[in-house]
């Protein structure tokens, strides 16, 4: 989610979610219906914190080909985003850059950017 109406629509989503449970979860009376639900939610969740805190470490995007080039990649289970992405483990970056920040203020932050490779402003 790179522009602010990405990021308004991951919120928007999450509500939508919210209240989906809310509405949906009372409403199912038979106990396999509420697990099933309940196991849906939460692998969404699941989902959600993987693009939150791991996106973009495991490269599925763009490495071995562009996804853009190949859109079959789409439907490949043996390179799954999903499972690529967890396995790519946690994006500690943009929080080093910003403790870099917290510590030395904006030069801090440059240096920072510089040393992983990334074009500062």
């Amino acid at each position: 989610m790179d522009t602010a109406g990405g990021r308004e629509a991951a919120y928007g989503d999450s509500r939508s979610a919210i209240v989906l449970i809310a509405i949906g979860l009372p409403a199912m009376n038979r106990q396999p219906l509420r697990l099933a639900f309940a196991a849906a939610v939460l692998y969404g969740f699941l989902i959600r914190a993987l693009e939150v805190y791991f996106y973009p470490k495991g490269r599925w995007d763009h490495l071995p080909v562009s996804v853009d080039r190949e859109p079959s990649r789409l439907w490949s289970w043996a390179d799954n985003p999903i499972v690529r992405t967890a396995r790519g483990g946690i994006a500690w970056e943009p929080y080093s850059i910003v403790a870099a920040a917290m510590r030395g203020g904006l030069p801090a932050a440059s240096e920072k950017l510089k040393s992983l490779g990334i074009a500062s402003y």
